[in-house]
């Protein structure tokens, strides 16, 4: 969203500008996207469920999976693109 906040006429008003000059089939594979985001609804788990959790990862263990996510993220593989 070019880093700035859009109101839903906004949004609608970039997504039809985006459509504009797309080929049948792939206007097509959108209205499935959309259709298919329609149909499912958002299934997540609540702040409140989440605070149950909180202190059940010893700190160690969290520790050593900060230092495996920092040491992953740090490294880039040119070949992988």
């Amino acid at each position: 969203m070019r880093g700035k906040t859009m109101d839903n006429n906004g949004l609608e008003n970039e997504i039809l500008q985006g459509l504009h000059g797309m080929s049948p089939l792939d206007l097509k594979r959108v209205l499935e996207f959309v259709q298919s985001v329609k149909s499912k609804p958002f299934k997540g788990t609540s702040g409140e469920d989440m605070l149950a959790l909180v202190g059940l990862i010893p700190p160690e263990d969290l520790k050593e999976m900060t230092d495996a996510i920092e040491e992953g993220c740090e490294r880039v593989d040119a070949n992988g693109w």
